[in-house]
């Protein structure tokens, strides 16, 4: 091997959560991985916050234990959510999980605590090297793994997974075809103060064409996050602060009595992504590359690290039958149980939203029919709640 070449375990292109979650997850086999990301050191190192509260299912919060990453996030950073209601319009009727027991359904942490903390692990493991303002300029596979050209060195794998996006650039150039959904509106996430205490109750309002969701912080914070058109969207941010406060009332309607914005609204536009396949010729795809969901859900990256926790899984498998790490039988497997995970979860959830959304009589009677049996159905329920765990 030439002095320019590097020799890993396993090339990860993409050093988000996901993409370091995976390199913590495998380092714990004691194998070596390379993280190539575009951006810069100091991004990596102290990522803004971008406004966005994850909802973290137990299943999630466990692998964050695993990986040592939850002890270095301060506990009054880390809020609980005890019951979610899905309400419909003006409909009293609403879809319950959780009843605001001392159980939690989930807990929710900023995602740039998360993603400091998975850094900062990754940055001081023995085993994993992190490129930052690192591009690929050329991708090679053959019968025993895959080089990839980073600068002026050749980083060579036995496996390539890539973690780079819901537009990720890899799998694309990997001829993975993709189901992509332009939902043609803007999310706009910020927090907000009000006057009465949530009790640990998450909301997702359908508001006909629009959708407000409310995350429960401390007893008097929230994070709201509004789905709307694009223009609509814009229009709000640039409103004046009295008049985003009067929407944001009305909108919520009397569950958090007076309201005041605390942060600026950052926007992000909505497309859902599935592709078509999650694994390819010593490639895997993992998060957003594999699986770009639907907001409504709140589970992106709880998709994205249970993957990445079976895609591990799968690997420590061959290592104690001696096979190697990108043979058919780990990325096989790797493929089913991912589609097992998301498939029919994606679709379902892109179908809810699509008729939430929906303005015609039609679908106002089919959404207020739902939440009335939602609750009596246990397979419904059952379906839905599986996937908070």
């Amino acid at each position: 091997m030439t002095a320019n070449e590097k020799q890993y375990d396993v090339l990860i292109v993409g050093g988000g959560p996901i993409g370091l979650a995976f390199a913590l997850s495998i380092a714990k086999l004691n194998l070596t991985a390379a993280i190539i990301e575009k951006q810069g050191q100091a991004q990596l190192e102290h990522p803004k916050s971008d406004g966005r509260e994850i909802a973290l299912t137990h299943y999630s919060i466990e692998i964050l234990k695993d990986l040592e990453v939850l002890k270095d996030i301060p506990q009054d950073q880390i809020f609980q959510i005890k019951e979610a209601r899905v309400i419909d319009g003006n409909d009293s009727h609403f879809l319950q999980f959780g009843n605001g027991s001392k159980d939690k359904l989930a807990a929710l942490i900023s995602n740039h605590l998360i993603r400091t903390s998975l850094y900062e692990k990754a940055k001081k493991h023995k085993k994993i090297t992190v490129y930052s303002e690192a591009n690929i300029s050329n991708i090679e596979t053959n019968k025993s793994g895959v080089s990839i050209e980073v600068r002026d060195l050749k980083l060579k794998g036995k496996l390539l997974v890539a973690a780079d996006s819901r537009f990720s650039k890899i799998r694309k150039y990997s001829g993975i075809n993709c189901l992509t959904r332009d939902i043609h509106k803007t999310m706009l996430v910020a927090r907000v103060s009000h006057s009465l205490p949530h009790n640990n109750i998450a909301y997702e309002c359908f508001k006909y064409g629009k959708t407000m969701a409310i995350l429960p912080l401390s007893p008097n914070l929230s994070s709201i996050v509004i789905t709307a058109t694009h223009d609509k969207a814009e229009g709000l941010t640039n409103a004046p602060t009295t008049e985003i406060k009067r929407y944001i009332e009305k909108n919520v309607g009397d569950y958090l009595g007076s309201i005041n914005l605390q942060t600026k609204f950052h926007s992000y536009p909505l497309v859902c992504t599935y592709a078509e396949k999650f694994i390819g010729d010593k490639l895997a795809l993992l998060g957003d590359a594999a699986v770009g969901m639907h907001p409504v859900t709140a589970h992106g990256m709880n998709f994205g690290l249970k993957g990445q926790a079976m895609l591990a899984e799968e690997i420590a498998n061959a290592l104690n039958l001696n096979l190697p790490i990108n043979s058919d039988f780990v990325l096989a497997a790797y493929h089913r149980r991912q589609t097992s995970l998301t498939k029919a979860f994606f679709h379902f959830t892109n179908a809810l939203a699509t008729l939430y959304t929906n303005e015609s009589a039609t679908a106002k009677f089919a959404r207020s029919t739902l939440l009335k049996v939602a609750n009596r159905i246990t397979p419904i329920k059952k379906f839905l709640t599986e996937k908070l765990h």
